[in-house]
């Protein structure tokens, strides 16, 4: 914000104040400040047997990590999305958790 090019606009900094300079200083203050008004996703891979990076199968069972899944447990929320939905994720989470409710009641 210091460059010429924007010297017109007199840009002053808010957050997190000018008087934090250090990477540690500014690492802190990113931790402290840092919130999101958004619905986090995709923090739960679905995937194949085959991708390592998968924490759950196609049908939500939380992996083991040797092939096999953890019995009775499952993820049912928007982590399981690959990408954040155009509109509130609200909806696209209640679908998620009555498809899994239905995979539970046939024992799939």
């Amino acid at each position: 914000m210091g460059q010429s090019a924007l010297e017109n606009f007199q840009p002053q900094e808010v957050k997190p104040g000018v008087q934090y300079q250090t990477d540690g200083e500014l690492a802190t203050l990113a931790g402290d400040i840092a919130t999101t008004i958004f619905h986090p996703v995709g923090t739960t891979k679905m995937g194949r047997d085959d991708d390592p990076m998968a924490v759950v199968d196609p049908h939500l069972r939380v992996r083991d990590g040797r092939g096999g899944v953890i019995k009775g447990l499952r993820i049912v929320d928007a982590g399981v999305m690959p990408m954040i939905t155009s509109g509130n994720t609200n909806s696209p989470t209640l679908m998620i958790a009555e498809k899994a409710a239905k995979w539970l009641i046939s024992n799939e």
